[in-house]
């Protein structure tokens, strides 16, 4: 009796799914987005602070259901504020790496960066491979110096800071291995050089989350953090992907996540059915934020700037 009520239901619903496929298949063979803004990889003599921002994308229309955040650039502005030396991006820059609008957003939201002219460090996240991948590739490297290679490191004030491509599935075994083994010799490397008095790991996907949206990299947590835990100099971990801010302490080493650059939010697990203990603990949604990193002797000391957000 209900019958044409469900068909004129289904009908609308693949009419949704037709439209959603032909805006991803129209976005995916997007050309380039070339920027004007070019972020160095020289980093300043004496440099000692590094601000961080994570997961700057906007939230898609793909993502009507989720909050819509418009602090963005307040983010970005309020860690300039800081008089950085340099800034570490923990990728998911935007939401759709072959995107023309959603770089114009990014490059808006950057200007303060650039008007600083400090040198500028990003990974890339899960969104830069999303679309035409060699659109996004050419997007990020037009963009970012340090972005020649999608796994890197950089040195400042006798710390080593190394930038792993955790997208695993995208980069394909025989990458994940050689970086693997890539990993390890830097590790090996950093112990051994007496000049390099700390390290800094960072991998978009956090190897530990209480997220109720994304569960704990596998990969990463099985296969490098053991490498990384083994290490000396090893002090923070950094991890974006979970939209929120968690820290946790294994093996005495610290994992932070810090995905507050301005994406929509993400609830964590919290109490007993969180699945680690997060030395943060204040609540299920957590602010927008930027931090802050600044060597003092071995250690890292660390520091979070919060922005209030008017989503609800």
């Amino acid at each position: 009796m209900h019958l044409p009520w469900l068909f004129a239901a289904r009908c609308s619903l693949l009419a949704t799914r037709c439209s959603l496929l032909a805006a991803l298949l129209l976005s995916s063979c997007a050309s380039p987005y070339l920027s004007q803004r070019h972020f160095t990889n020289v980093v300043p003599q004496g440099a000692k602070t590094i601000a961080v921002i994570g997961d700057q994308q906007r939230t898609s229309w793909l993502e009507f259901w989720k909050e819509s955040n418009t602090e963005h650039a307040q983010v970005v502005t309020n860690a300039m504020l800081k008089k950085p030396d340099a800034l570490l991006l923990l990728g998911d820059h935007v939401f759709w790496s072959s995107s023309k609008g959603d770089w114009q957003f990014f490059d808006e939201i950057m200007q303060p960066v650039h008007d600083a002219g400090i040198p500028v460090f990003p990974l890339f996240g899960n969104h830069e491979y999303f679309g035409n991948q060699d659109v996004g590739l050419q997007n990020m490297q037009s963009r970012f110096a340090a972005a020649r290679t999608t796994w890197y490191r950089w040195d400042a004030d006798s710390v080593a800071y190394i930038m792993l491509n955790s997208n695993w599935h995208d980069i394909g075994e025989d990458s994940t291995l050689l970086q693997r083994s890539w990993f390890e010799d830097q590790l090996v490397a950093c112990e051994n050089d007496v000049t390099i008095r700390a390290i800094v790991v960072s991998s978009h996907h956090p190897p530990f989350t209480n997220s109720s949206v994304v569960s704990d990299d596998v990969r990463t947590r099985d296969e490098f953090v053991p490498l990384f835990v083994r290490t000396r100099k090893g002090q923070l971990w950094l991890s974006g992907h979970c939209h929120a801010l968690e820290m946790f302490e294994q093996n005495g080493k610290r994992f932070i996540v810090s995905g507050g650059g301005g994406g929509p939010r993400q609830r964590l697990l919290t109490g007993i059915d969180a699945r680690h203990a997060d030395v943060f603990g204040s609540g299920p949604v957590r602010p927008l934020h930027s931090m802050l990193l600044l060597r003092v002797a071995d250690s890292i000391q660390i520091t979070v700037d919060s922005v209030a957000t008017s989503a609800q």
